[in-house]
C-alpha cells in the first residue's frame, strides 16, 4: 500500500496528507474513497485472521493481531534434553544444542566403543605409554628411525649369508634367505606326526567322515554328534503309553527318524497261546509268551523306517510301551 500519489488533485504535499488552512487559504488533502477502502480492507483483513471481530471503539486491534501473528509464526528451539534425544521434527537447534546433541553419541575412542580420536605428539609416541591418542605413519616413522637406524648399509644393502644360528636371540640381522626356511618349518601341512598347517574342514566333509586331513571346529563337531545321536536308540526318546491305539494283526511303521524299542505286557489265558511278532517282514519271534494266568513281558527292537506287528491268540495285550 502507499498514498494515493496517482489520483488528480489529491493535494498531497511532499507526498503525505495536510489539512485545510482558512488563514492562508490553502485546501486541505482529499481523500478518495477507492484509496480510502483499501486501506480499510487491507488493515480488517490482518484483523479477520488473527480471529478477532472488527470493533470501531477498539484501537487495539491492528496490534493484537500483529502481535498474535509474530507468535504463531516464532520457532521453538529445542532443550538441551530434546536435542541430545534427537526425536522432535519441528524444534529448531542453536548452535550450542548442535553441540551438545553430537558430544552425546560421538565420545571418545577405546577398545570396545567406536568414537573420536586424537593424534598423538611425537612425545608421547616416544614415551609409548599414552593407550588413548593414534600414532600417525610420519611419527611412527620417526620413532622407528629413532630406535633403528633404517637408513643404515644392513637394513638397505643387500642381504648377506652373516645369517644367525637357529634360534639365535643376539643381535645379528637375519637375512631374507633364512627367514624364508625359518617359516617354511612351520607353513608345512600338518600330519599325525608333524606339526603345521592345517585346513578346516567343511560341513559336507565332518558328515561323510573320510577326510584324515582337516581340522573340525566344535560348532561343525556339535551338529555332527547331534545328528549322529538323534538317529541312535533311546537318545532324547521317552517312553510312550501306545495301547489304546494299538492292536493284534495290524502293522506300523517306525517313521520317528531312530530306532524304537516296543514293550508288551501280555495276560495268557488258557495256556495254549501263541504269540507272532513280524518286524520289516521277518518273524522274529513266533510261541508261547508263558503260563496260563500269569503275564508275559514281550520286548523287541524296530529300526526306523521298519514295518511291525504283534499278532496274538489265546491272550491279552494289557499293556503296549514304546519308547521313541
Amino acid at each position: 500500500m502507499d498514498f494515493p500519489k496517482s489520483v488528480p488533485g489529491v493535494g498531497l504535499v511532499d507526498g503525505k496528507f495536510i489539512d485545510e488552512d482558512p488563514l492562508a487559504a490553502t485546501p486541505g488533502s482529499l481523500i478518495p474513497s477507492a484509496w480510502g477502502n483499501s486501506v480499510t480492507l487491507e488493515l480488517l483483513k490482518v484483523i479477520e485472521e488473527a480471529g478477532l471481530t472488527p470493533d470501531e471503539d477498539d484501537n487495539t486491534q491492528l496490534n493484537v493481531a500483529i502481535d498474535q501473528k509474530i507468535s504463531e509464526s516464532s520457532v521453538a528451539f529445542a532443550s538441551q534434553p530434546e536435542a541430545e534425544a534427537g526425536e522432535s521434527a519441528t524444534k529448531a537447534m542453536s548452535p550450542l544444542r548442535v553441540f551438545q546433541a553430537i558430544a552425546k553419541v560421538v565420545t571418545q575412542a577405546t577398545e570396545n566403543a567406536f568414537g573420536w580420536l586424537k593424534i598423538a605428539t611425537q612425545a608421547q609416541v616416544t614415551a609409548g605409554i599414552n593407550d588413548s591418542s593414534a600414532v600417525t605413519p610420519k611419527k611412527l616413522a620417526a620413532r622407528l628411525t629413532e630406535k633403528a637406524d633404517l637408513d643404515s648399509p644392513v637394513f638397505v644393502n643387500p642381504a648377506t649369508n652373516s645369517t644367525p644360528d637357529l634360534h639365535d636371540n643376539s643381535a645379528k640381522l637375519a637375512n631374507t634367505n633364512f627367514v624364508y626356511q625359518e617359516l617354511q618349518s612351520y607353513l608345512r601341512s600338518t600330519s599325525e606326526s608333524v606339526p603345521g598347517l592345517i585346513q578346516l574342514a567343511t560341513s559336507p566333509e565332518v558328515t561323510a567322515g573320510v577326510n584324515d586331513s582337516k581340522a573340525v571346529t566344535p560348532a561343525k563337531l556339535a551338529v555332527r554328534l547331534g545328528t549322529a545321536l538323534n538317529s541312535t536308540l533311546g537318545y532324547n526318546r521317552t517312553y510312550v503309553d501306545v495301547t489304546v491305539s494299538r492292536g493284534s494283526g495290524v502293522t506300523y511303521t517306525n517313521s520317528s527318524g531312530a530306532p524304537i524299542q516296543v514293550f508288551l505286557s501280555l495276560d495268557t489265558l488258557s495256556g495254549a497261546e501263541a504269540t507272532t511278532v513280524v518286524v520289516g517282514g521277518v518273524t522274529i519271534y513266533s510261541g508261547d509268551p508263558g503260563v496260563a494266568g500269569q503275564r508275559a513281558p514281550l520286548s523287541f527292537i524296530v529300526p526306523n523306517g521298519y514295518g511291525y506287528s504283534v499278532t496274538i491268540s489265546g491272550t491279552t495285550i494289557q499293556k503296549w510301551v514304546e519308547l521313541r
